[in-house]
């Protein structure tokens, strides 16, 4: 992960975006070369806003009454404004690029891939290393200190594998208990999230279309010799973090402003001209689990998020589907408007009733498995009663924010 307050840092300057308030102030990360932050020798920049109808986004949210805010990082969380991503060139800086590549030729580093992982060899409570099978090889890899970095899904599995886990579900696949911790791979949590679309009459969001061929031609050009423009961009560089009632003291909704339809799970959305909206549920109430199917590290384990039952509700999402709707509905929209394409404007808010069959919902950004009095993490991030391992996979959380 990149270190979040090191590339996060960026000025403000001022924009009037054109709409029906024109006047308003809107900001936005500035366009200035300054280098945010260094890694060896490469720097992390902050991207800048290519798109220029998320200021019209922007100022419609301010009508609809949500303040405008310039740091989500900052004080507060609540309002509408510009998110920020760390770029180099026109292309995304992963942390891959802008932390591993510089150094790969350290002697004390090495990079070993395609050796995929099968469990964590144990010494009695000690990790000492790491077990691998790809097709016919195999092998092991030792070390002082194990870091399990797998994510929130493969994490748990590599864990159970190794022994770490519910002693009973162990047991039923023949995998030696190392440590009973029934808590491993329970208390999975997601945020739900969902999509409204729009289809426009003008071709200010991004599409495919003859009427656009000039500008996109640009485009192509403005990313070859300038790196900026269309191909620079993520399309969802604007959004918020809203409270879906008064009583919420913390934002229960993030907002997602995208510049175009198409994405990748719907890329005949870049044809046409249009937008989507997107609504996050922050805090889901629902907590699922994760267990072994087998004691094959190659069949993929049993995933259940529970989403909608219990305690967890669809209110949330509900609500912020009107938001969305009130936001769309204000003047700056106007001449741009075509028609909400998907649900559509006679469609209500999801209900209890269609909850299990609404293709619009889908998990987004990243699952968490968080700490139960029976779960396998301690303080600071090592597996209780495997000592040597240090998970840093969402193992520890409290719950999903």
């Amino acid at each position: 992960m990149l270190a979040p307050r090191k590339v996060d840092r960026h000025r403000l300057r001022r924009i009037e975006p054109r709409g029906a308030q024109g006047g308003r102030q809107i900001p936005r990360p500035a366009l200035g070369r300054e280098r945010d932050h260094v890694v060896a020798g490469r720097p992390l920049r902050l991207l800048p806003d290519h798109s220029r109808d998320h200021g019209l986004r922007l100022e419609a949210a301010q009508l609809a009454g949500y303040p405008l805010n310039p740091d989500f990082n900052g004080e507060k969380q609540d309002g509408v404004g510009f998110y920020t991503f760390t770029q180099i060139n026109g292309e995304r800086m992963t942390a891959e690029r802008a932390y591993l590549d510089p150094i790969r030729q350290r002697p004390n580093l090495t990079v070993i891939t395609d050796k995929p992982v099968t469990r964590v060899l144990m010494e009695g409570k000690r990790a000492v290393g790491i077990a691998w099978k790809n097709g016919a090889e195999a092998g092991e890899i030792r070390g002082k200190e194990i870091i399990l970095s797998a994510g929130s899904f493969v994490s748990p599995q590599l864990l159970m594998l190794s022994g770490i886990g519910n002693a009973r579900e162990l047991e039923r696949y023949g995998i030696p208990v190392v440590a009973d911790l029934p808590g491993v791979g329970e208390n999975l949590q997601d945020h739900l999230d969902i999509t409204l679309e729009y289809r426009t009459k003008t071709t200010a969001p991004y599409g495919i279309s003859w009427r656009a061929l000039p500008r996109n031609i640009l485009h192509v050009l403005d990313w070859i010799f300038r790196r900026r423009g269309l191909f620079a961009t993520t399309t969802a560089e604007a959004g918020g973090f809203v409270s879906t009632r008064p009583e919420v003291e913390r934002p229960d909704i993030q907002l997602f402003f995208c510049a175009a339809v198409g994405n990748t799970q719907n890329a005949a959305g870049f044809t046409g001209h249009g937008f989507l909206v997107h609504a996050t549920d922050l805090r889901p109430g629902s907590v699922g689990r994760l267990r072994l199917k087998s004691a094959d590290p190659n069949e993929k384990p049993s995933i259940l998020f529970n989403f909608f039952r219990d305690a967890s509700t669809m209110d949330a999402l509900r609500e912020g589907v009107k938001i969305i709707r009130r936001i769309v509905a204000q003047p700056p929209f106007g001449k741009h408007m075509g028609h909400e394409a998907d649900p559509g404007p006679d469609a209500a808010p999801p209900s209890e009733r269609d909850r299990d069959r609404d293709r619009r919902r889908a998990p987004a950004c990243a699952p968490v498995s968080p700490r139960s009095s029976t779960s396998s993490a301690s303080s600071p991030a090592r597996v209780r009663c495997a000592r040597g391992s240090r998970p840093v996979a969402s193992v520890g959380m409290s719950r999903s924010t």
